[in-house]
């Protein structure tokens, strides 16, 4: 999914957490930033893979878009052991929860946005690198 729609469906669903629910600021500002924050592993496979280390957002969602929907690359946290260990953190300390609801929430939209193309045929395993 693009930052731009993770930027629109984090800052309304914190906003919705907010003033809607128990949720502090504090919590709800961790929750949008890890929902969004969570991309960096792009940028980290980007560097690792081609030794560009171009910060230019431009550049670096079009290398994304064409060469992350095979499995040539792995993003560190868009995974099932990120997440496991986010589970364990929040089991050990509550402070965490924040941090796994905004990644659940992005891990959500990224699998919203995989079958959609999926569906299109423009990626060929959408849930494979869930689970790498």
């Amino acid at each position: 999914m693009l930052i731009k729609h993770h930027i629109i469906t984090g800052t309304a669903i914190s906003l919705f957490l907010l003033f809607f629910t128990q949720i502090n600021i504090t919590s709800a500002i961790i929750f949008l930033a890890t929902s969004i924050l969570i991309d960096v592993d792009h940028y980290l496979a980007y560097w690792q893979k081609t030794k560009d280390y171009s910060t230019s957002y431009k550049k670096i969602k079009k290398w994304c878009l064409t060469k992350g929907t095979t499995m040539e690359i792995y993003f560190i946290f868009h995974n099932i052991w990120f997440l496991t260990i986010l589970i364990a953190l929040v089991k050990y300390n509550a402070v965490f929860t924040p941090v796994l609801l905004g990644v659940s929430l992005h891990y959500i939209c990224d699998s919203i946005w995989d079958v959609y193309w999926y569906k299109r045929g423009l990626i060929k395993k959408p849930y494979r690198r869930w689970i790498i």
